[in-house]
């Protein structure tokens, strides 16, 4: 668009390590988690449940949105991607 090349840097880190940072986190909190407590008092599973549904509706939206318009937009042939 405005015919700047980034550095090999920035296009290996947001190919390889920021997704590899990302996919190591996610990991790392399902292996280590634990129930949620307050006070000692476990919060029941439906609770846990609907927090992470209210999280995850919000964050979902992101993805379905670039699917959408991914699949809905016909393919233009003299697109060239910078990264």
């Amino acid at each position: 668009m405005i015919h700047l090349r980034i550095s090999p840097w920035f296009r290996w880190c947001w190919r390889y390590l920021t997704p590899a940072l990302t996919l190591s986190t996610l990991t790392f909190y399902v292996v280590t988690h634990r129930p949620l407590k307050y006070n000692d008092v476990e919060y029941p599973g439906w609770g846990l449940a609907i927090g992470y549904g209210l999280a995850l509706s919000s964050i979902i939206m992101l993805p379905a949105s670039m699917a959408y318009i991914w699949f809905s937009t016909p393919a233009m042939p003299n697109v060239n991607p910078i990264i």
